[in-house]
Parts: C-alpha cells; structure tokens; sequence
C-alpha cells in the first residue's frame, strides 16, 4: 500500500499567508506547491489543501454570540442565566 506523506509542517505554517479567501483554494493548492518545490518537499494534495484550508478559514470566522452563549452553556463557562438572556437576545 501506498500512503502520501505528511504535509511538511513548513507548509503548513505557511498556509495562512498564501491563502486569500477572495480566491478559489485551487490558488492556494498552486502557491503551497510552488512552495514545495522551492522547499524540495513533495507537493500536497489538493484534497489535503481543501481541508486545512477550510479549517484556516473557519477559525478565522468571528462566531456569532449565540454559539458563544451555547458554548458557555454547555461547558458551564459562565452563568446559566446570562446564557440563556443572550440566546433570548437577537443578534445583530
């Protein structure tokens, strides 16, 4: 069996630079490749980008104050009754 190998943590780190979320993660596939083989790494799979990708952009996401009450309710990080008045209050 083969298996590709793991995605250099250099290529990793640099993920966050050569992703523009105005661009399709195909670019961001071409840069990180491009960086690869400056690098002498073996080029990432494009289904392997994708997913980083998706997870780099989701993080950097503000969340919405209702995930953060469910958040708070469901790890008891804060007051109960402060939880649920947010969850009462509409976001903006």
């Amino acid at each position: 069996m083969k298996f590709s190998p793991r995605i250099d943590i250099r290529l990793i780190r640099a993920l966050p630079d050569l992703d523009d979320p105005e661009k399709p993660i195909a670019e961001t596939r071409r840069r990180l490749g491009d960086l690869a083989f400056q690098l002498d790494l073996p080029r990432p799979s494009y289904e392997r980008v994708r997913q980083l990708v998706n997870i780099q952009r989701s993080m950097s996401r503000p969340r919405p104050a209702r995930v953060d009450a469910l958040l708070d309710l469901a790890f008891y990080t804060a007051p109960p009754q402060r939880a649920v008045a947010e969850l009462l209050v509409r976001d903006p």
